[in-house]
């Protein structure tokens, strides 16, 4: 007999997918946010030489004042503050989305979607209608709107968890709903306003703006958020479990909170209730 050789099958071996190294990566995006941010000092309503923002940039990092006056000021008096402010933000904005997505493990979640920014709308609404906290200046509308967002906030999770627990289905339901409540909230307050000036100045807000910002108000923003990026960076690993759902988070050791405790209860008692009626009927009769 002869012997056939079988032929032999080509084990092909699944292509790993390819990732782009977080460093040059990283510094990419540097790179690419410094430029942006150079040529937004020369763009605007006053369009301005690269030149002559080079060399105002370059006056002041070395402790002096531009040649031209009038570009020094709309550079860096006007500009470099509304750019510097609208990247803290962007950055602050960024975390905060990142961080909502995971813990609601939704990749649509904002704070819109969970009533936060409604509220701190309503904040906003009456600092600028009714003078509220008028007395802490520049500072009063940035801390009535942080106000607002902090009791949107408080005001979803005492819901959530009076509903039965902290779920990411219930977090985003009653997000929703509290969003719209807030909404009305500030709607009435503009709707019944006389004062044309504030309707004006609460819609201006609402649609988001870092035209005011100034050199006083970055520091505090930094720092906010910087502290932010540190906590978060802190407890990443906390919540890349989290990204997986609480089964896994607390299988790796994450201090999740069982959530659903009443409900889970109350079913479970429900069950041991029906299961043991039918033995005790039968052992009865």
């Amino acid at each position: 007999m002869l012997d056939v050789a079988k032929p032999r099958r080509r084990t092909t071996k699944p292509l790993a997918q390819k990732r782009i190294p977080a460093s040059p990566l990283l510094a990419a995006l540097v790179i690419a946010v410094v430029i942006s941010a150079f040529l937004s000092l020369t763009l605007g309503s006053e369009p301005i030489p690269l030149s002559a923002t080079w060399d105002v940039v370059r006056a002041r990092f070395t402790g002096s004042v531009g040649p031209d006056p009038v570009y020094d000021t709309i550079i860096w008096n006007l500009r470099a503050p509304r750019i510097l402010m609208a990247l803290i933000v962007g950055a602050g904005l960024a975390m905060a989305g990142a961080t909502m997505q995971t813990l609601v493990r939704n990749p649509l979640a904002d704070p819109y979607l969970l009533g936060i920014s409604a509220g701190a709308g309503v904040g906003a609404t009456l600092v600028i209608m009714f003078g509220v906290l008028a007395s802490l200046g520049i500072w009063a509308l940035s801390l009535g709107a942080l106000i607002g967002a902090m009791v949107a906030g408080a005001a979803v999770f005492g819901v959530s968890m009076a509903q039965g627990g902290l779920t990411p289905l219930r977090l985003i339901l009653t997000g929703v709903v509290m969003a719209s409540a807030f909404s009305s909230v500030s709607s009435f307050l503009v709707f019944f306003s006389d004062d044309r000036d504030s309707v004006r100045s609460v819609l201006y807000w609402m649609l988001g703006s870092v035209a005011g910002s100034m050199w006083e108000q970055i520091l505090p923003a930094l720092i906010v958020v910087a502290v932010s990026a540190g906590i978060l960076f802190a407890l990443h690993s906390w919540l890349d479990a989290l990204s997986s759902g609480p089964d896994v988070a607390r299988a790796l050791g994450v201090p999740v909170r069982a959530s659903g405790s009443g409900s889970s209860r109350c079913r479970r008692c429900w069950s041991e209730c029906s299961s043991q009626c039918p033995e005790e009927s039968g052992s009865s009769a």
